[in-house]
C-alpha cells in the first residue's frame, strides 16, 4: 500500500477507513514523507482530534456529523466531586484515568474494573444514558438534559487520589464539549425512544395527561411510535421517513492552521437533504487546500474530454487514464467525459466541434444564387432573341431569303425554340409535383417539335431539288400539308411517350439524403428512367435521321442552301447531348440539374445560331443579295 501511494502521481487522496488504520498510514508518512497531497476524509476519521497531531493533513476536507452543544452538559461534567465520583462505577474509573490515581474504600469488582479501559465510546455513552434516564422514566417526568459523556484514561494509577484533584483544571475531551457530533447523534436517539414511549404510556384524558407507569411496552409498540416522532431539541428537528431514515445534514469539514500555528476543524459548508435542488449543497467560507492556497487542486491522470469526443480507456491504466477520441461522422457527444458518442437523426448533421445536431443544409438550383441567376439570365436572353429573330423574319417575311426556306416551318420553329428556352426555367427552383412533371415533359415535347420542323425543312431542301428533274413528281406529295403532317405526326409520339410516362410513373420531388452525408438535396425523381431514357432517345433518334438527311443535302448546287446549314446546326446538337449523358450522370446533386439546363440552352442557342443568324445577317446587313437573281445564282 505504502509503495503504490509513493508511486502513484494522483495529488488527491479519499480515505474511507477507520481513524486506527488511518493512524498507521499517516505515522509511515511522517517518518518517509511523501509528495503533499490532498486528503479527503469520511465521517469516521475527519472530525476525530487525535488526527489532528499529524502535519500533513492540513487542507484536508470531508463531511462530518453537524456539531452541536448541549446545555448544561458542560457544567455537569465540572460540578463532579469525589464524593459523587464514587457513587458510580463508570465515574470513579473516568475519574483514576484523568487523574491516574485510585480512589479509596473500592471493591474487588471496582479494582478489576480499573484494568479495564473502555474504547468504544458510543457504547460508554450509552451505558451512562441509560443509568440515568431509568430514573427519569420512573415517574414518566422525562428529562435528559443532564446527560453525561465520558472519555475514560488509559493510564495505570500510581497513587492515592487526596482530593486535590480539580476537574476545573483539567484539559482533555472529557472538558471540551464544542465538538460534540456523534453525542449530539445519541442525545437526539435517547429523546426519540423517549418522545415514543411517552407517546405509548401517557394519554390524554379529560385535558389532562395520565400516564401508566406499570405498563409493559413492546419493542413493536416502540418502533411504531419511533416512525411518527416529530419534535425539537436545542435549535434541532428530529423526524423520520418513511424508510426510518432521518433528513441528511452534514457540515463540510476544513482543516485549517489557527493563530497559534496548530490544527483545528472550521466549518466551511452545509449538506442540508431537505432544501430544494440547487440549495442542498452551500459553501460559506473559502476551503484552504493542501497546498495552503485556495485554488481546487487537480488530480487527474487525463484531462477532461471535450463535448464532441469520446473516452477511450488507456490499456493496462486505471479507469481515470483516457484518451479524446473525435466523434465518428454524423455522430455527436455534447456532454463533457462522455463514453459514447450518438448519431444525429436522418435529417441532421453535427456541427464543426460535433456538439450538437443542426439541421442538414438543404441544396437545390434556385434563383437566389449566383449559378441559378446565369442560367435563368441565359434563358430569357435566348427566348428574347427568338423573338427578335421571329419579328425581323415576319417583318421581312416577302422577302426572297425568307420565303426561299419555307417561312411557315420557319415561324414554327422558331416558337419551338422560345418554348425551349423558357423550358429551362422550369428546372430552376424549389421542386414541386407540378414542376417535376412539367419540367421534363415540355422539355421532351417542345425539343421534338423543334426537331421535326428541322427535319421537315431538311426534307423540303431534298424535295425541292429532286423536283428540277424532268418528269418528277416529287414535289406535290410533300407540299405544305404533309409538312404539317409530319411535325404534327413526329410531335405526337412523343406526346404519346410523356403522356404513357405520367400516368405509369411520374416523375417526383424527393429529398435526396444519399449522395452528400452533410446536406440534403431537393431534386426530382425520375419515376420511371424508362420514361426518361425513351424521351431522350427519341429526341436523339430524329435529331440524327435529320443530321443524315442534312448530310446528303449539303452540296446541292444554291447559293442559300439551308441544308448547309441544318448540317452544322445538327452537328453542334448532337455534340451537346451526346456529351450531356456522361456529364449527368457524373454531376452530383444541383449540378445535375444545372447540366441539363446548360445542354438545353446550348442545343438552343445553336440552332437558332446557325440557321437562322446568316438569314438576319442578309436581311440587315447585306440587302444587296436578298433577291431572287442572286438566290437562283443568275448575277
Amino acid at each position: 500500500m505504502f509503495g503504490n501511494l509513493y508511486r502513484a502521481t494522483a495529488t488527491v487522496v479519499v480515505a474511507f477507513t477507520s481513524p486506527g488504520d488511518l493512524w498507521v498510514l499517516f505515522e509511515e508518512l511522517t517518518v518517509h514523507p511523501s509528495p503533499p497531497r490532498q486528503w479527503i476524509g469520511s465521517e469516521a476519521w475527519v472530525t476525530h482530534p487525535e488526527v489532528l497531531r499529524f502535519p500533513l493533513c492540513e487542507g484536508a476536507i470531508g463531511f462530518a456529523i453537524q456539531q452541536s452543544t448541549i446545555p448544561g452538559f458542560r457544567e455537569y461534567l465540572l460540578d463532579l466531586s469525589p464524593a459523587k465520583v464514587a457513587s458510580s462505577h463508570v465515574l470513579s474509573e473516568f475519574w483514576e484515568g484523568a487523574f491516574n490515581c485510585l480512589l479509596e474504600k473500592r471493591e474487588i469488582f471496582e479494582l478489576v474494573l480499573k484494568y479495564f479501559h473502555a474504547t468504544d465510546v458510543l457504547m460508554l455513552l450509552l451505558i451512562i444514558i441509560i443509568h440515568y434516564s431509568l430514573h427519569f422514566f420512573h415517574s414518566c417526568n422525562i428529562c435528559f438534559d443532564n446527560v453525561l459523556f465520558l472519555f475514560v484514561g488509559t493510564g495505570s494509577a500510581n497513587r492515592v487520589c487526596d482530593g486535590s484533584e480539580d476537574i476545573q483544571k483539567l484539559q482533555n475531551p472529557f472538558t471540551d464539549t464544542s465538538q460534540l457530533r456523534i453525542t449530539n447523534m445519541v442525545y437526539k436517539a435517547v429523546y426519540a425512544v423517549a418522545h415514543a414511549i411517552h407517546n405509548i404510556v401517557c394519554k390524554k384524558i379529560n385535558s389532562k395527561i395520565q400516564c401508566d407507569q406499570f405498563m409493559k411496552i413492546e419493542p413493536v409498540q416502540v418502533l411504531d411510535q419511533l416512525k411518527r416522532v416529530n419534535f425539537s431539541r436545542n435549535g434541532y428537528h428530529v423526524s423520520f421517513d418513511a424508510n426510518g431514515d432521518p433528513v441528511a445534514f452534514y457540515e463540510l469539514i476544513n482543516w485549517k492552521r489557527n493563530e497559534n500555528g496548530g490544527l483545528e476543524f472550521v466549518t466551511v459548508g452545509h449538506y442540508d437533504e431537505s432544501l430544494s435542488p440547487g440549495q442542498k449543497f452551500n459553501i460559506e467560507r473559502e476551503i484552504s487546500w493542501a497546498d495552503g492556497g485556495i485554488q481546487v487542486p487537480v488530480s487527474v491522470c487525463s484531462d477532461s474530454c471535450p463535448p464532441g469526443t469520446r473516452k477511450v480507456l488507456q490499456k493496462g491504466k486505471p479507469i481515470c487514464c483516457y484518451d479524446c477520441v473525435p466523434c465518428a461522422e454524423g455522430e455527436i457527444s455534447n456532454t463533457t467525459d462522455s463514453s459514447d458518442c450518438s448519431p444525429c437523426p436522418k435529417e441532421f448533421w453535427p456541427n464543426a466541434e460535433k456538439n450538437f445536431c443542426r439541421p442538414k443544409l438543404v441544396e437545390l438550383l434556385s434563383f437566389n444564387e449566383t449559378l441559378g441567376i446565369i442560367l435563368a439570365a441565359f434563358s430569357i436572353v435566348g427566348a428574347c432573341l427568338t423573338i427578335v429573330t421571329a419579328i425581323v423574319l415576319f417583318k421581312h417575311r416577302f422577302t426572297p431569303v425568307v420565303r426561299a426556306n419555307n417561312s411557315e416551318l420557319s415561324f414554327l420553329l422558331l416558337f419551338s425554340l422560345t418554348l425551349c428556352f423558357l423550358c429551362s426555367l422550369t428546372f430552376i427552383g424549389r421542386p414541386s409535383d407540378w414542376s417535376c412533371m412539367l419540367r421534363h415533359t415540355a422539355f421532351g415535347i417542345t425539343f421534338v417539335l423543334c426537331i421535326s420542323c428541322i427535319l421537315g425543312k431538311t426534307i423540303v431542301v431534298l424535295m425541292a431539288f429532286k423536283a428540277t428533274i424532268p418528269g418528277s413528281n416529287v414535289a406535290k406529295w410533300f407540299g405544305s400539308k404533309q409538312q404539317r403532317m409530319t411535325v404534327i405526326s413526329f410531335t405526337f409520339v412523343q406526346v404519346l411517350i410523356c403522356i404513357i410516362w405520367l400516368v405509369l410513373k411520374p416523375p417526383y420531388p424527393i429529398r435526396n439524403l444519399t449522395t452528400y452525408k452533410e446536406k440534403i438535396i431537393l431534386e426530382c425523381a425520375l419515376g420511371s428512367a424508362l420514361g426518361f431514357w425513351a424521351v431522350l432517345g427519341y429526341i436523339g433518334l430524329l435529331a440524327v435521321f435529320c443530321f443524315v438527311l442534312a448530310v446528303l443535302a449539303r452540296k446541292l448546287p444554291d447559293n442559300f442552301n439551308e441544308a448547309k446549314l441544318i448540317t452544322f446546326s445538327m452537328l453542334i446538337f448532337c455534340a451537346v447531348w451526346i456529351t450531356f449523358i456522361p456529364a449527368y450522370i457524373s454531376s452530383p446533386g444541383k449540378f445535375t440539374v444545372a447540366v441539363e439546363v446548360f445542354a438545353i440552352l446550348a442545343s438552343s442557342f445553336g440552332l437558332i445560331f446557325c440557321i437562322f443568324f446568316p438569314k438576319c445577317l442578309i436581311i440587315i446587313f447585306r440587302p444587296e443579295k436578298n433577291t431572287k437573281k442572286h438566290l437562283m445564282g443568275k448575277n
